[in-house]
């Protein structure tokens, strides 16, 4: 049972990367290049927190019982949420210039993205 939910869940990270260079090269084809790095970090943000987040929870054994499972999943949630806001903090200050929309809304289509991955992964 672990094996295959942790299977998964690394698919799923790694579906978010495919989709954030995607939308990055999509991008750097049909505009330019501020439009697709700012698309390239907003995605990875979302990528490199699940990534995390995934490692966490799939990388501890006991994480499976069921006392030990939802702490492990609320933890985990709380740190992946704490890393994506200091990420959002440090691309805002450091990284000039920012299409603030590209960013976001490469953010909001990666994070989004497992939940249509995990409908075509079903189907398989």
């Amino acid at each position: 049972m672990k094996g295959k939910h942790t299977s998964l869940g690394y698919r799923l990270v790694f579906i978010q990367f495919l989709v954030t260079l995607g939308i990055a090269g999509l991008l750097l084809v049909l505009t330019d290049r501020v439009t697709a790095y700012s698309a390239l970090t907003g995605g990875m943000i979302s990528t490199l927190s699940s990534a995390l987040f995934a490692i966490r929870l799939f990388s501890d054994q006991k994480s499976w019982q069921p006392k030990q499972l939802a702490s492990n999943v609320f933890k985990g949630e709380y740190g992946k949420l704490i890393l994506t806001g200091t990420f959002f903090v440090l691309a805002m200050v450091l990284i000039r210039p920012l299409n603030v929309v590209s960013f976001f809304v490469a953010y909001l289509l990666v994070q989004f993205s497992p939940m249509i991955a995990v409908n075509l992964l079903k189907r398989n």
